[in-house]
Protein backbone atom coordinates (compact mmCIF):
# COMPACT_ATOMS: atom_id res chain seq x y z
CA UNK A 1 0.00 0.00 0.00
CA UNK A 2 1.20 3.22 -1.05
CA UNK A 3 -0.12 6.73 0.86
CA UNK A 4 1.72 9.99 0.50
CA UNK A 5 1.84 12.45 3.38
CA UNK A 6 2.14 16.26 2.41
CA UNK A 7 2.96 19.43 4.46
CA UNK A 8 3.30 23.23 3.79
CA UNK A 9 2.66 26.12 5.93
CA UNK A 10 0.09 29.11 5.51
CA UNK A 11 2.43 32.22 6.31
CA UNK A 12 -0.93 35.00 6.13
CA UNK A 13 -4.46 33.95 6.17
CA UNK A 14 -5.82 32.27 2.41
CA UNK A 15 -9.24 31.01 1.29
CA UNK A 16 -7.44 28.30 -0.74
CA UNK A 17 -8.59 24.89 -1.39
CA UNK A 18 -6.43 22.25 0.25
CA UNK A 19 -5.96 20.19 -3.24
CA UNK A 20 -5.39 23.36 -5.64
CA UNK A 21 -2.38 24.36 -3.16
CA UNK A 22 -0.93 20.41 -2.95
CA UNK A 23 -1.80 20.22 -6.67
CA UNK A 24 0.64 23.42 -7.64
CA UNK A 25 3.24 22.52 -4.99
CA UNK A 26 3.21 19.06 -5.82
CA UNK A 27 4.20 20.72 -9.75
CA UNK A 28 6.95 23.03 -7.92
CA UNK A 29 5.05 25.87 -8.27
CA UNK A 30 5.37 28.71 -5.56
CA UNK A 31 2.37 29.72 -4.19
CA UNK A 32 1.76 33.21 -2.44
CA UNK A 33 0.77 32.75 1.03
CA UNK A 34 2.53 29.49 1.52
CA UNK A 35 5.70 30.17 3.84
CA UNK A 36 9.48 29.08 2.71
CA UNK A 37 9.96 26.67 4.51
CA UNK A 38 13.77 25.51 6.36
CA UNK A 39 14.31 22.25 3.99
CA UNK A 40 17.60 21.96 5.33
CA UNK A 41 16.22 21.68 9.02
CA UNK A 42 13.88 19.20 8.22
CA UNK A 43 16.07 16.81 6.29
CA UNK A 44 18.41 16.51 9.47
CA UNK A 45 15.86 16.15 11.32
CA UNK A 46 14.56 13.33 9.08
CA UNK A 47 17.84 11.91 9.45
CA UNK A 48 17.96 11.84 13.26
CA UNK A 49 14.83 9.73 13.30
CA UNK A 50 15.08 7.30 10.71
CA UNK A 51 18.99 7.29 11.45
CA UNK A 52 18.32 3.37 11.47
CA UNK A 53 17.25 3.49 7.96
CA UNK A 54 19.16 3.19 4.66
CA UNK A 55 19.75 5.51 2.94
CA UNK A 56 19.58 5.31 -0.81
CA UNK A 57 20.25 9.37 -1.88
CA UNK A 58 19.23 12.41 -0.01
CA UNK A 59 15.24 11.53 -1.03
CA UNK A 60 15.12 7.79 -0.59
CA UNK A 61 15.20 5.83 2.86
CA UNK A 62 14.58 2.18 3.09
CA UNK A 63 14.29 -0.30 6.11
CA UNK A 64 13.00 -4.00 5.60
CA UNK A 65 9.83 -3.94 3.30
CA UNK A 66 9.59 0.04 3.88
CA UNK A 67 10.04 2.88 1.60
CA UNK A 68 9.91 6.62 2.01
CA UNK A 69 10.25 9.04 -1.11
CA UNK A 70 11.20 12.55 -0.11
CA UNK A 71 9.64 15.43 -2.71
CA UNK A 72 11.01 19.20 -1.63
CA UNK A 73 10.88 22.54 -2.93
CA UNK A 74 11.03 25.65 -0.72
CA UNK A 75 7.30 25.28 0.33
CA UNK A 76 6.65 21.82 0.41
CA UNK A 77 7.41 18.74 1.92
CA UNK A 78 6.08 15.31 0.30
CA UNK A 79 6.65 11.94 1.44
CA UNK A 80 5.50 8.82 -0.23
CA UNK A 81 5.62 6.11 1.73
CA UNK A 82 5.20 2.19 0.45
CA UNK A 83 4.77 -0.32 2.72
CA UNK A 84 5.25 2.49 5.14
CA UNK A 85 4.05 1.52 9.19
CA UNK A 86 1.76 3.47 10.96
CA UNK A 87 3.83 4.09 13.47
CA UNK A 88 6.89 5.53 11.02
CA UNK A 89 3.91 7.49 9.32
CA UNK A 90 3.65 9.39 12.68
CA UNK A 91 7.32 9.95 13.24
CA UNK A 92 7.12 11.78 9.79
CA UNK A 93 4.01 13.81 10.72
CA UNK A 94 5.41 14.43 14.21
CA UNK A 95 8.60 15.71 12.63
CA UNK A 96 6.80 18.10 10.20
CA UNK A 97 4.64 19.84 13.35
CA UNK A 98 7.84 20.76 14.94
CA UNK A 99 8.19 22.93 11.92
CA UNK A 100 4.38 23.92 12.51
CA UNK A 101 3.53 22.15 9.57
CA UNK A 102 0.12 20.21 8.85
CA UNK A 103 -0.49 17.07 7.55
CA UNK A 104 -2.61 17.35 4.04
CA UNK A 105 -3.57 13.61 2.80
CA UNK A 106 -4.59 13.99 -0.41
CA UNK A 107 -6.20 10.62 -0.29
CA UNK A 108 -9.25 11.47 1.47
CA UNK A 109 -8.37 15.41 0.09
CA UNK A 110 -8.49 16.54 3.82
CA UNK A 111 -5.86 19.26 5.74
CA UNK A 112 -5.50 18.72 9.01
CA UNK A 113 -4.91 22.18 10.61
Amino acid sequence: MSLDLSFWKYEEAVNYKPYDVYASLSDGKTVTGVATLPIDEVRVKIDEVFGAWEKLDDDHLIYDDEVIEIYTTEQFVRFDCYGVSEDNMNKLIDIMLEFDCRLYDSSIDVRFD
